[in-house]
């Protein structure tokens, strides 16, 4: 089932890790060591083309497995667009299942642009979604 709603709130040029939680498709954990490809995409919004999608991420680039889900590493110059709604989506594929694990709102608020700092903290925030079941 997708979890939707699942929306973040940013400021631009920021940086942040985007946690989320995912189960199987019959409520079990999820299991990491079943083979998966699992891709995050923010886009201007839901029919742009996977080809525009402004920040791609996948396994092993900017998405690592942890326990009971994923965690999604943004980067500033992910963040670095112009302040507005965006659409992001999760999916996972295993085994010749897709699922869309997780929708939301991607919220780029409007910040003054400072420079490079010297040690910028993460903003983590706490998602959900399931993944397929592997049969």
């Amino acid at each position: 089932m997708t979890i939707t709603n699942q929306d973040v709130k940013i400021y631009r040029g920021d940086t942040a890790t985007l946690f989320v939680t995912l189960t199987q498709a019959d409520g079990s954990p999820f299991d990491p060591t079943v083979s998966v490809e699992i891709r995050w995409r923010m886009a201007r919004n839901w029919h742009t083309p996977e080809s525009e999608a402004l920040v791609r991420k996948q396994l092993g680039e900017g998405i690592e497995l942890t326990a009971g889900g994923v965690n999604i590493d943004l980067e500033a110059a992910d963040t670095d667009v112009f302040p507005g709604i965006y659409y992001h989506e999760l999916k996972v594929w295993d085994v010749g299942d897709v699922m869309t694990a997780m929708t939301g709102a991607m919220v780029i608020k409007p910040s003054v642009q400072m420079g490079e700092p010297s040690a910028p903290a993460d903003a983590v925030f706490t998602l959900q979604a399931d993944a397929p079941t592997v049969t």
